[in-house]
């Protein structure tokens, strides 16, 4: 009985702290542990959405987020907000969207994330773009990590709307290309 109570009270421990996790620190979460761990092995990305209980999106509804790119769709969410991850066929692109965002949290996570690159590779940062398009100011932030000579890279970019009526407000993605 005991060893019950001190179970109990553990989990809720663990779910209490699971929930102080922002929308911002849960989207970074989802972008590192998912897309940017596994980038090179798209069956590691998909066993890690699995490992996670992450549902699938039907076809219908994941052909929005995959932009025309054959691919899947996962939705899951966190303190009641959607979140959704996508992986193409081609390439491939790991991406998390997000619904709504404090953008300048989720783009300093962002940075902190992405911009010094692990031992061994060269971090390149392109300049930010921003846009005024119909739904609301886009800003894009994109940074790649590269071994010196190597042919590749691993590309690395964050877009953001500051519209609170937009259909997502941010969209981060990472991908291996040429550059």
């Amino acid at each position: 009985n005991k060893v019950r109570i001190t179970f109990l009270a553990l989990l809720t421990l663990v779910s209490c702290s699971k929930s102080k996790v922002s929308s911002e620190e849960y989207f970074m979460q989802l972008y590192t542990e998912i897309c940017m761990k596994n980038i090179t092995d798209p069956a590691a990305i998909k066993s890690a959405i699995d490992s996670k209980h992450i549902k699938s999106l039907p076809v219908e509804k994941a052909k929005y987020f995959l932009s025309g790119q054959a691919g899947e769709a996962w939705l899951t969410t966190h303190s009641g907000k959607p979140f959704v991850i996508t992986l193409t066929d081609k390439g491939p692109l790991c991406s998390v969207h997000a619904k709504e965002a404090n953008i300048a949290a989720l783009e300093n996570l962002f940075k902190q994330t992405v911009s010094v690159a692990p031992e061994g590779l060269a971090v390149a940062n392109d300049p930010a773009k921003s846009e005024v398009m119909p739904m609301g100011k886009i800003h894009t932030l994109s940074y790649s990590w590269k071994k010196p000579d190597a042919p590749k890279s691993i590309y690395f970019m964050l877009s953001t709307n500051e519209s609170t009526t937009a259909n997502l407000q941010a969209k981060a993605s990472v991908s291996i290309a040429s550059k």
